[in-house]
């Protein structure tokens, strides 16, 4: 198996890395595929083509990998297609495990982020959580209304 290696990761957080992390929380995945479940995905999809663009530069900067691209369609629409960008690495996926959960029932906003300075800019972090599909539900709203209430 070949490994891909990525750059060392500093002890303090990046704007890029917020990003990569708000992106992936929202309406990203991060997951363990495969038979023998040894590939480690770490994909994001979007209609929007610079969202799609910021994400790959980001993930370039951060890890210094190389994403590919997809389109899958979008259901039974025969139409309509969805861009996505995915990477596979062990290491990148292990780094952001430490994050916090990526699982849309258990998910949280990381204290690094929810107390991140002002160059990372931790409340518009936050502020972008609202804006992704994934975060729709009652629940979840109450939790990002409850953390804006308080910055």
């Amino acid at each position: 198996m070949r490994i891909n290696l990525i750059k060392p990761q500093p002890i303090a957080l990046t704007p890029a890395k917020a990003r990569l992390i708000t992106r992936l929380k929202g309406d990203g995945s991060i997951f363990v595929g495969g038979r023998r479940k040894t590939n480690y995905f770490l994909k994001y999809g979007s209609a929007n083509l610079q969202e799609l663009e910021q994400f790959t530069n980001d993930l370039k900067e951060v890890y210094n990998l190389e994403p590919k691209c997809e389109l899958h369609r979008l259901g039974k629409k025969i139409d309509k297609f969805l861009n996505v960008v995915f990477v596979r690495s062990k290491l990148a996926f292990m780094d952001m495990q430490r994050y916090g959960p990526f699982y849309s029932r258990t998910w949280r906003v990381p204290k690094k982020i929810k107390g991140g300075s002002k160059n990372i800019n931790g409340k518009e972090n936050i502020l972008a959580f609202k804006n992704f599909i994934g975060f729709r539900s009652q629940k979840r709203k109450q939790k990002l209304n409850e953390l804006t209430s308080t910055l």
